[in-house]
């Protein structure tokens, strides 16, 4: 039996994350202790919980370069999943040794992402999440392939591309 659905508007659009790794060029690549909990918010009363408020869910849109230890740590517990994985328990493990203040993390919203690249990416690195964390050469882009903002941009010009050595997964 064959169904006709009229006035119906259908895509097969996802994402198109890409986790871009830029060329050294001689500055400093690591955070600095500073740089990383600026954005973190760590309980007043004192008892160390690092709160995420923010949403915890990547997808096709908006369009958005994650380039702040903030954003990359957000990332990196969306493409863990449940909170109880193991995946989750490495990221809460790898901020703990960055930033020994934080005894544990209180996650607000549900996180996940539509592309879950980040362990695949490491391992095509050969990095650790630490050093994807601290180092500033490596940052994500969230994009859809409805969109292609990413893929606009370095073709126009606006983005260098002769400072990018690698993207994953190559588009």
């Amino acid at each position: 039996m064959r169904q006709v659905r009229r006035c119906v508007f259908e895509t097969n659009s996802s994402s198109s994350h890409s986790i871009v790794l830029l060329k050294k060029n001689g500055e400093d690549y690591y955070y600095t202790y500073n740089e990383a909990i600026e954005e973190l918010f760590i309980r007043v009363d004192g008892d160390g919980t690092l709160e995420l408020y923010s949403d915890l869910y990547f997808g096709r849109s908006p369009f958005a370069i994650l380039n702040t230890f903030y954003k990359k740590l957000l990332y990196a517990y969306a493409n863990a999943g449940d909170p109880e994985s193991q995946q989750s328990k490495e990221v809460t493990k790898t901020l703990q040794e960055l930033i020994p203040d934080i005894k544990r993390v209180h996650l607000y919203s549900k996180p996940g992402t539509d592309d879950y690249i980040l362990w695949g990416a490491l391992d095509h690195f050969g990095i650790t999440l630490k050093e994807f964390l601290i180092n500033k050469r490596y940052f994500v882009v969230v994009d859809g392939d409805e969109y292609m903002v990413w893929h606009d941009l370095c073709h126009s010009g606006v983005v260098d591309r002769n400072r990018i050595e690698q993207e994953y997964p190559e588009y």
